[in-house]
C-alpha cells in the first residue's frame, strides 16, 4: 500500500468520525479532527466554527444525535466525499408538528492535510426537513 493509499484510508475513517461528531455536537472529537484554520461552507451561511465549544450554536446548528447513515463514501488522496442521511425528530425542531420525523439527506466534501480536515463543504436538503416537520416556507418579498 502506497503512502497516498494509506492517507486516503485514514481520511475515509476520519470523515466517518467527523460526521458522527458533527451530528452529536461532540466538540472534543471535532477539535481532534479539524485544523485550526478550517475553511468551511455550511450551506453558505455566515456562522463561525468554534470547535473548542465556546459557542456551541456555531457548530452546524445543533446536535441532533440521530441515526447517521453513510450511503456512499469515496476518497482519493486528500479529498473525501460522503453522501449521508440522518433522521430528525420534530421534538428537536421549534414549531414542528408533534410526533413528526424527517430524514435529511446531504453531501459533504472534505480536504485533509497532515491528518486534519482543512476544508469542508456541506449541502443538505433542509427543505425536505421543513416539509417533513409540517412547516411551510414563505417567499421573501
Amino acid at each position: 500500500m502506497t503512502d497516498r493509499d494509506q492517507d486516503t484510508a485514514r481520511n475515509l475513517e476520519q470523515i466517518r468520525v467527523y460526521m458522527d461528531a458533527l451530528l452529536r455536537g461532540d466538540h472534543a472529537a471535532m477539535e481532534r479532527l479539524v485544523a485550526p484554520s478550517l475553511a468551511h461552507d455550511f450551506n453558505r451561511d455566515t456562522m463561525t466554527v468554534d470547535v473548542a465549544g465556546a459557542n456551541p450554536a456555531s457548530m452546524q446548528r445543533s446536535a441532533v444525535g440521530a441515526d447517521l447513515q453513510i450511503h456512499d463514501l469515496f476518497g482519493s488522496g486528500d479529498k473525501v466525499v460522503v453522501r449521508f442521511s440522518y433522521v430528525v425528530s420534530g421534538k428537536d425542531v421549534p414549531n414542528a408538528r408533534p410526533g413528526t420525523k424527517a430524514r435529511v439527506t446531504g453531501i459533504t466534501i472534505a480536504r485533509f492535510a497532515e491528518g486534519k480536515i482543512v476544508e469542508v463543504w456541506h449541502e443538505q436538503n433542509i427543505l425536505s426537513l421543513l416539509f417533513g416537520m409540517g412547516l411551510t416556507v414563505s417567499r421573501a418579498v
